[in-house]
Order: C-alpha cells, then sequence, then structure tokens
C-alpha cells in the first residue's frame, strides 16, 4: 500500500514545478523514490524526512493558505514556527478602563500597540480587552429595559470584542488576523502568531477569568492584569483615603480582599472575583498595575520590577 505522505507530496509535485522550484523538487524526488523502494523491500518502516523547507519561496496567496491545509500537505512543507524556547507566554488583560475611559485615545492606543509589537518580537502575547465605559453605557441601557443577566453579558461580550478589534488594528503587522471568538481558537493561533487578541468568550465569563483561563491553557510564564489604578489595595482607593497598595500578596489575600465583592455584568473593580479564583488556582504569577502606565507594563511583560501589585504563591 502506498504510503499518504509521499503520494501527496507526489501529486503535488507538479503545481510546485508550474510555480519554478524544479530545484526544490530534486532532491525530493529523490528522497521519495528511495523511500518507496525502501518500503516496498523491507516493509513497514519509518520514512526519511522529505519535508521542504520552502515555505518562504513560495507565493504569498499559497503561503497564507497553508496553515488552512489539511494533512499531510504540512507534512512534507515546513514553516517556521514562533514557539520557541526562548519566547516567554505572556496573558494579558487589557483594562477597558484603558482603552476606553470614556472616548478612545488614539496616541495612546497607538503607543500601546508599539510597546506590543516590541515585546512581540521575544515573547508570546495573548491581549483580553475588556469593555471599558462603552459596554457599561450599553449594559445599564439594556438592564432598565429588563433585560436578563445572561443578555447583559452578551452585550458586554460585544463591546470586549469591539474594543479588541480597535486593538488588533493597531498590532495586526505581528497579529492573528482576526478577534478570536473563544478559548481553543486562541490557543491555536497562540502556536503560529506571536500577537493574539480577544475579548468576552462566554456569558458568566470576565475578561480578566479569560486571561488567567488562557495563561492556564498555554501554561504562561506571567499573567498582567491591567486597570486604571496602580494594583490591588486594602480597599478602594477611591473611596477609601486610607486605602493602601499592597506591593506583593497571595492569591489566598487577593480572593479575600475581592471575593466578598457583588459581581453583575458591566461591574467595576480592579479585578473581579471570579478573576481572584482563577489566580489562586492557576498558581501563575499575576502582576496588577495601571496600565496607563507603559513603563510598568513594559517592566511587567519582561518579568522585572515594576510599579503595581505581585500576586505569588
Amino acid at each position: 500500500m502506498s504510503n499518504p505522505i509521499i503520494s501527496m507530496a507526489c501529486a503535488s509535485i507538479p503545481l510546485m514545478e508550474a510555480a519554478g522550484f524544479q530545484h526544490a523538487i530534486k532532491g525530493a524526488r529523490k528522497q521519495g523514490s528511495k523511500a518507496a523502494r525502501q518500503q516496498g523491500s523491507k516493509g513497514r518502516r519509518s520514512l526519511p524526512d522529505t519535508r521542504l523547507p520552502c515555505a518562504p519561496l513560495l507565493p504569498c496567496c499559497l503561503a497564507a493558505l497553508l496553515p488552512c491545509c489539511p494533512l499531510p500537505f504540512p507534512a512534507f512543507i515546513y514553516i517556521p514556527h514562533p514557539d520557541t524556547p526562548s519566547m516567554a507566554v505572556v496573558s494579558i488583560s487589557i483594562g477597558g478602563s484603558i482603552m476606553s475611559p470614556h472616548d478612545a485615545d488614539p496616541a495612546f492606543i497607538r503607543d500601546l500597540a508599539a510597546l506590543l509589537l516590541r515585546k512581540a518580537k521575544k515573547h508570546r502575547l495573548v491581549l483580553v480587552v475588556g469593555g471599558g465605559t462603552p459596554a457599561r453605557r450599553y449594559i445599564e441601557l439594556c438592564r432598565l429595559f429588563g433585560a436578563d443577566e445572561s443578555f447583559l453579558d452578551e452585550v458586554g461580550i460585544r463591546a470586549t470584542r469591539m474594543n479588541a478589534s480597535v486593538l488588533l488594528s493597531a498590532v495586526r503587522g505581528m497579529a492573528y488576523p482576526r478577534v478570536a471568538d473563544d478559548l481553543d481558537e486562541a490557543v491555536n493561533a497562540s502556536h503560529r502568531f506571536p500577537i493574539v487578541v480577544m475579548g468576552g468568550t462566554h456569558p458568566g465569563h470576565t475578561t480578566d477569568a479569560v486571561t488567567v483561563f488562557m495563561g492556564e491553557r498555554l501554561h504562561a510564564d506571567r499573567i498582567v492584569i491591567t486597570t486604571n489604578v496602580p494594583g490591588v489595595y486594602t480597599a478602594d482607593p477611591k473611596k477609601d483615603p486610607d486605602a493602601r497598595l499592597l506591593e506583593r500578596l497571595t492569591p489566598e489575600k487577593l480572593v479575600e480582599i475581592v471575593g466578598s465583592m457583588p459581581h453583575e455584568a458591566g461591574s467595576k473593580g480592579v479585578i473581579d472575583p471570579l478573576g481572584a479564583k482563577l489566580v489562586a488556582r492557576s498558581r501563575i504569577v499575576t502582576y496588577v498595575l495601571d496600565g496607563r502606565d507603559l513603563r510598568s507594563l513594559d517592566s511587567a511583560i519582561e518579568g522585572k520590577r515594576f510599579r503595581g501589585s505581585v500576586i505569588s504563591p
């Protein structure tokens, strides 16, 4: 019985010849023929690697289709992989209060995108974007007309994805080309692109929670949560002048601080109760900081000292 990889490779050779890759095909044809003879004379055995390192030479339209092709086509075409041991994985929550505090600030978004693009040269980044003021505005309007919490969650998710679309447009040069709809899509995309942008996923799952879910799925080196205050305080600093910034705390202390806070669609807080519980479960070092402080964000992505809170087991 013929080997399917060799058969597929041979069937693809005329197409590649037409594209002008005779020099790359000649060696592959020899390897394939030799492998076929060995298989016929000695039964089943492991075959030599017949992949062609020619993806950079393919026309752009074909190269763009390679990640979507079913096996075994990619089995003999080598595609450079960004997933290397030297690239740290960082799951980042971009708070909606950062993206859309009242009105979007194009200059800030441009500076934020420039930072993320620089970091993506040596890191794999997942960016989970919150809804901000637009989400709360529409949620409150729908609540006024009697919408239930599940429906309000859906409204919030749509708002997060709109904000995510704005950020994606600013980092598109190195990013997965669409806003990921769910965790599975984001995980798969993260193995092929250094930046993946997403918003909310399912009703009841906040963007903080999605950020931690992604950190768990990708075995992230760290999680970064950006908000509009410098970190985790003993109380709400906007309401209590005696509130103190906690530079270091355990996940259990975080749950104690935020766990009793009521949570509903559109509610605000440095991190929501569900996100705090997931941080405790994940045991991944988590940084909380003011996302408007790009110098601190830069340091946090690198795992260096920054102004904010470190949540560590």
